[in-house]
């Protein structure tokens, strides 16, 4: 089945019928309907972690590097600058944790890289400060954002809408884009997080129920029987067709 460019497949549940269509996982990291559905998932696989977490605890942190016409170098700069922060954050401003993801758009003047980053632990740190200690490790970048996460599951929303975004890249600089981040993991842990965050990427969702009659196995529309099946991304070619989350295609 097609739906625009963007193909699914149809399910049947095997007692009352009911039709359910299943996007497959296109690749393209700019999918309006693959990212909804990565917006969903990794909303419902945070949120219980982010609603303990106490209002003020944590900052909100904005990093930017100069635009660049190679998204590539440029990109693995910001990765290695954004690491260095944290480990200076850690000894020097009492980061404890966080989480951390990346963002690039590119209207045709150059590509804008960046990272926004949810940190915990330590006093709050002036933005003129940060700005100083961020231009120190990059050596020619230095705006950068800092504000107090006062909705922990507000500000993941908000951290993931940017991510997700699918409207800050010009069509002719798509194929650029996707090369850079396919595969890279959406949002990234560390500290007193890594271990305590609900849940990684790649693990598998809860299983689905037919809506209708609660029954978890399905007819696909090739003739195959599915059980155990997640609301996720099929993978083209798969058989048999057992749902993979597809986060990171």
């Amino acid at each position: 089945m097609d739906i625009g460019n963007h193909r699914f497949v149809s399910l049947k549940c095997s007692v009352c019928g009911f039709l359910y269509d299943v996007p497959l996982s296109c690749g393209d990291r700019l999918c309006p309907v693959c990212n909804r559905r990565r917006y969903g998932v990794l909303i419902n696989r945070y949120q219980e972690f982010f609603k303990f977490l106490p209002p003020g605890a944590c900052r909100f942190v904005t990093l930017t590097l100069k635009n660049d016409s190679d998204l590539a170098a440029m990109h693995a700069k910001l990765v290695e600058c954004v690491h260095k922060l944290i480990e200076y954050g850690k000894k020097h401003w009492g980061w404890v944790g966080g989480v951390f993801a990346y963002q690039a758009t590119n209207k045709g003047k150059g590509w804008h890289d960046h990272s926004h980053l949810i940190v915990q632990g330590g006093d709050y740190v002036p933005q003129e400060e940060l700005s100083k200690v961020w231009f120190s490790i990059t050596g020619d970048s230095f705006v950068v954002g800092i504000r107090w996460v006062l909705s922990p599951i507000d500000d993941l929303a908000y951290l993931l809408g940017y991510t997700l975004s699918v409207d800050g890249v010009l069509d002719c600089f798509r194929e650029e884009y996707n090369k850079v981040f396919k595969g890279r993991r959406l949002l990234q842990s560390w500290g007193t997080w890594f271990n305590r965050m609900a849940a990684k990427e790649d693990v598998g969702e809860a299983e689905f129920v037919c809506p209708n009659c609660g029954v978890e196995t399905w007819l696909c529309d090739d003739g195959h029987w599915i059980s155990n099946f997640s609301q996720g991304f099929f993978t083209e070619g798969a058989r048999p067709l057992i749902v993979s989350p597809g986060l990171s295609p």
